[in-house]
């Protein structure tokens, strides 16, 4: 079988689709991305059409951009990685129950497509991380705080609601006095770099429907630190500590968390190991891929 991802080869998006690529040839499947930033002749498409045997991308805007090059919804895989992409779809009016297959990368995604009245079923495939690629011996003590993403998304088909809120981690780092390092744009190939150079990451989002950085933090062995969305969320017995959505609460959560664990660095290096052993166990795309194999392929 033969499947192209059509979209971005940047940032998490990137990660998750290389590694994809990667995972999927192992496995006797070819795959390979046509990045959608870019134009292509109508030439250029007849030749994937005729080369690739499905187009997998989200189910918003990329699919009138394919069904305009030709690609019919039954050689597309609509696979939702976030609530913005089925919000997207139904605002293009796209025919959901046309796609080859629809699914999304959480349970979230599948609670939240029927809310919103698509009778489609939804398969799950839940991302996943190289974590040898990642890992560094567990953090021994706190001493600066990690935001491993952009600060704020508005969310224009939501109210232009904001749905990072980094600045809550800004006036976390401002109440404890630790310090704040920002990931600055740059390639998803990088990002072990910055997890060894920071002590935990925090994610405040109201909305997330994985979360790479809580994944990607835990086996470099630092410490998750989030509201429950994305894996704090799907995965019940993960060890990342878990702060409210209240702005508030949050900002007065993560201080009592990290006032303590900053004071007793015995138990912090405890919980880094705890999340380093639990993303060994459930997040390394060795175990992860067999959900998009089903997904993609049967």
């Amino acid at each position: 079988m033969r499947i192209a991802f059509f979209t971005y080869s940047e940032w998490a998006f990137g990660a998750i689709h290389n590694a994809l690529c990667k995972e999927l040839y192992r496995l006797g499947i070819y795959a390979n991305i046509i990045d959608w930033n870019k134009q292509y002749s109508q030439l250029e498409m007849d030749a994937f059409l005729e080369l690739y045997d499905v187009f997998v991308t989200v189910p918003g805007n990329a699919v009138p951009c394919l069904l305009s090059y030709g690609v019919p919804y039954d050689r597309i895989i609509a696979i939702a990685h976030g609530r913005y992409d089925i919000q997207s779809g139904i605002s293009h009016g796209n025919d959901f129950n046309a796609f080859k297959k629809y699914g999304g990368v959480s349970p979230d995604l599948q609670e939240y497509s029927r809310m919103l009245g698509i009778d489609r079923e939804m398969g799950i495939a839940m991302n996943g991380i190289h974590f040898d690629y990642f890992y560094e011996k567990p953090e021994t003590k706190l001493i600066n705080i990690g935001y491993g993403g952009v600060l704020e998304y508005k969310n224009p088909l939501d109210q232009g609601k904001d749905i990072k809120r980094g600045y809550l981690v800004k006036q976390v780092s401002d109440r404890t006095g630790i310090p704040v390092n920002v990931v600055t744009p740059r390639s998803y190939m990088s990002m072990p770099s910055y997890y060894k150079n920071v002590s935990c990451v925090m994610v405040s989002s109201t909305e997330e429907s994985c979360g790479l950085p809580l994944m990607e933090a835990a086996a470099a062995g630092r410490l998750p630190l989030s509201t429950p969305v994305g894996v704090a969320r799907d995965y019940p017995n993960s060890p990342c500590s878990i702060l409210p959505f209240d702005e508030t609460d949050y900002v007065e959560r993560a201080f009592s968390v990290l006032s303590t664990l900053q004071r007793d660095s015995y138990q912090y290096h405890l919980n880094c190991v705890e999340a380093q052993d639990f993303a060994r166990q459930y997040y390394d795309w060795s175990i992860r891929i067999w959900d998009w194999v089903k997904l993609l392929a049967y």
